[in-house]
């Protein structure tokens, strides 16, 4: 896989002559998001003996320096609740976070964990690879929606095929932000007679207004300028969903449609793609969906069905199920660190998703 990155001590496991008794078993794995991470100590029996929330962890976002310093945090809070001594090191250590994928940086985080001696393996990858290991060990087809916005497809021969995952800047296509965007942008150009709303902007502008505390359009102008902050505006997603939700206003519901129209395009955009061996003969195609705008599936549905009903790859993308996570894709990162230090957890991965929709 051309985006995971392995780097072992020269003492890895299966080279190591050191006894660490009833801690030579443990495993660690990250799920390191732009608003939040989670940190899971795992036994080789697939059992969580701890797990511990903490602050985001994307180096682009924090740096390099302070990501490092607060995944040791988590690390050895975890190792703390879970009763194990600080200073014995795991096993393996899997890092699934999202900006971790530049070629330079990843060697820079690498290097940084080597030198703390958190583990005696360590697996970097982006935080999609762990999304899709923690449902399954033979690849598939991922979709994050949350502060931001990705699309990866994994084929069993381990060929990649990526859509969105550029920041904000450049797509987040249906993320929280999307969609906090998309509503800003809408009533601000309705507001000014730029361009006209598709629906009454009255509980849209409402909905704005109260979530920043506005008295008169330009107090945004400071959220947008020095003091912007991305996972911030994406919060706004959840009021227009309530609203949309409570009151059935039209040009709230309409945003989380356009939402969904985007997600199922950044499908589109890989459909062709897709290995005839992730197609399974009862529902077709498994689609994992992880991220909080997935909670608004109700507002989106219509959007996202129609779009791949009418532009669907034949049968590979007209036939699938979607499926969301129970558990963190921490434990997926903790599998793949497993994996890449010859060892094996078990895991029954029908218990770490759960299906909400099927289609066809």
């Amino acid at each position: 896989m051309s985006d995971s990155l392995v780097i072992k001590y020269d003492n890895a496991l299966s080279e190591c002559k050191m006894d660490y008794g009833p801690y030579d078993k443990y495993f660690g794995g990250l799920e390191g998001g732009a608003t939040a991470s989670t940190f899971v100590l795992m036994d080789a029996d697939g059992k969580i003996k701890s797990q511990i929330t903490g602050p985001p962890t994307n180096p682009w976002l924090v740096g390099v320096e302070e990501c490092t310093a607060r995944i040791h945090k988590l690390i050895q809070s975890a190792k703390d609740r879970a009763g194990v001594e600080a200073e014995y090191p795991l096993v393996a250590l899997g890092l699934a976070i999202s900006g971790g994928e530049k070629g330079e940086q990843r060697k820079t985080l690498m290097e940084s964990f080597q030198s703390n001696g958190l583990a005696l393996s360590y697996h970097l990858c982006l935080d999609t690879f762990g999304s899709l290991a923690t449902v399954s060990d033979k690849g598939g087809l991922v979709v994050i929606a949350g502060t931001g916005s990705n699309v990866l497809l994994l084929n069993p021969g381990g060929a990649v095929h990526t859509c969105g995952g550029w920041g904000h800047m450049l797509g987040d296509y249906g993320s929280g932000y999307w969609i906090s965007h998309l509503a800003l942008r809408t009533v601000y150009e309705d507001l000014e007679n730029f361009a006209t709303a598709p629906h009454d902007t009255t509980s849209a502008k409402k909905v704005i207004w109260d979530f920043f505390k506005l008295e008169d359009k330009y107090d945004i102008l400071p959220f947008l300028y020095p003091n912007f902050n991305k996972p911030g505006i994406a919060k706004l997603c959840r009021e227009l969903a309530d609203c949309a939700t409570t009151t059935g206003d039209p040009l709230c519901r309409w945003f989380f449609h356009r939402a969904g129209e985007v997600l199922a395009q950044s499908l589109l955009a890989v459909a062709p793609c897709i290995d005839s061996f992730l197609m399974d003969p009862d529902y077709g195609l498994q689609i994992l969906c992880v991220g909080n705008v997935w909670r608004a599936w109700d507002l989106l549905r219509q959007g996202f069905v129609d779009t791949l009903g009418s532009r669907g790859e034949g049968d590979r993308l007209t036939r699938y199920r979607l499926v969301k996570p129970v558990v963190s894709s921490a434990v997926g990162a903790a599998l793949l660190g497993a994996q890449s230090a010859g060892s094996a957890i078990d895991m029954d991965y029908s218990q770490n998703m759960e299906e909400f929709f099927r289609q066809g």
